[in-house]
């Protein structure tokens, strides 16, 4: 007599089969023994009652297995809701800048798409596009630079400029889990219209140029808690893509107000300047619009807004080059306590620029 052979996938059917059965009859058998004072009923209604039985174990099992009772039908993934585009909008012949495309979502979310979406020019003789929002400056004019991502379409526009004038740039610097300020935005330009009116005071007419009065938005890659420690190189580093930031320019001084608060006593803290570069932090946009002004270490602070006009003015001074009034840092009694480039600041618009400070603005290319 040859052996049976059961197949695999056969043996699994089977095996569920018996337990199920198994499970029937204990089912039948305890419904049949609830009470003794009924008669056993008749042999087909205990067959039909089986199947109807088998039938619901069968039913349960298939919800059990499938984790609910209901079929789960496909989610429909969000849809995008509006395209925002950012990125320097002066550039020099032969400049290059990296655009930003940000979209924003129906969840509530946003993504940045500069990778994938479909970038153009409307002058390729102006400025072209090269890559992911790469943009190359080719010829003095204005361009328009514009990205299309899953139906929705944003602009930008460039204008490039042949020889590079000495200027300040403004940009306004967003971590990626903050969202912009319109506020912040409108004192960061109010603070510096102010202060080139300031510095028109103190040489006679002249002042520096601004590229722009508006500060270019920028954002950052990472979340703001990446740029609480090592804030001053990690914000150069992450700007990059949007603006050539850099100090020691002989034409363009960098003026940053970052999104970014600062840990307490960590290195790289914000709000100083160098030859070229100033980054001013949170704390200081919250005090020019009058908001609580906290520092690093959570002391706060409650000063007037020209305060905080006062400070930029001072690390200003020091990206055009501009040291400490002489003998200041060593505590000299004859330290010039109040000009600008010392405390003066805490007193703006009530102070002024030195003799020596002014003669060497005047021989740079910033003052006209």
């Amino acid at each position: 007599m040859a052996d049976t052979v059961l197949l695999p996938h056969r043996r699994r059917r089977d095996v569920r089969y018996r337990s199920t059965t198994r499970l029937v009859d204990a089912l039948a058998a305890a419904m049949s023994s609830t009470s003794s004072r009924h008669p056993r009923p008749p042999s087909r209604w205990r067959s039909g009652r089986r199947l109807g039985l088998a039938a619901a174990v069968l039913v349960a099992s298939s919800a059990a297995c499938s984790g609910s009772g209901e079929v789960a039908g496909p989610v429909a993934p969000p849809v995008v809701t509006g395209l925002a585009l950012e990125g320097v909008g002066t550039l020099s012949v032969g400049e290059t800048s990296l655009f930003t495309a940000t979209a924003r979502l129906s969840d509530g979310t946003i993504q940045q798409v500069g990778s994938i979406a479909t970038w153009e020019t409307s002058n390729a003789a102006i400025a072209r596009v090269e890559g992911a929002g790469g943009v190359l400056a080719i010829g003095m004019g204005v361009a328009d630079i514009a990205a299309t991502y899953r139906g929705q379409r944003a602009m930008a526009r460039i204008r490039v400029v042949t020889t590079p004038a000495a200027q300040v740039r403004l940009l306004y610097v967003v971590p990626l889990d903050r969202a912009p300020r319109p506020d912040h935005a409108a004192a960061i330009q109010m603070a510096l219209l102010d202060l080139q009116g300031w510095y028109r005071g103190e040489f006679g007419g002249r002042t520096f140029a601004l590229a722009t009065p508006e500060a270019t938005l920028c954002r950052l890659p990472r979340s703001a808690d990446h740029y609480a420690t090592d804030s001053w190189s990690r914000v150069l580093a992450d700007v990059q893509p949007c603006a050539p930031v850099s100090s020691g320019s002989a034409n363009v001084v960098w003026v940053l107000y970052a999104d970014v608060v600062h840990a307490c006593n960590a290195p790289g803290r914000l709000g100083a300047g160098t030859n070229g570069l100033t980054i001013m932090p949170r704390q200081d946009m919250d005090g020019l619009i009058g908001a609580r002004y906290v520092d690093d270490c959570g002391v706060e602070y409650r000063l007037p807004a020209r305060r905080y006009v006062g400070g930029a003015g001072h690390e200003l001074g020091h990206a055009f080059g501009l040291p400490h009034p002489p003998g200041c840092d060593q505590g000299s009694a004859s330290c010039d306590r109040q000009a600008l480039m010392w405390s003066g600041y805490a007193s703006y618009p009530d102070t002024y620029l030195r003799g020596d400070e002014k003669q060497l603005l005047l021989q740079s290319s910033f003052i006209r």
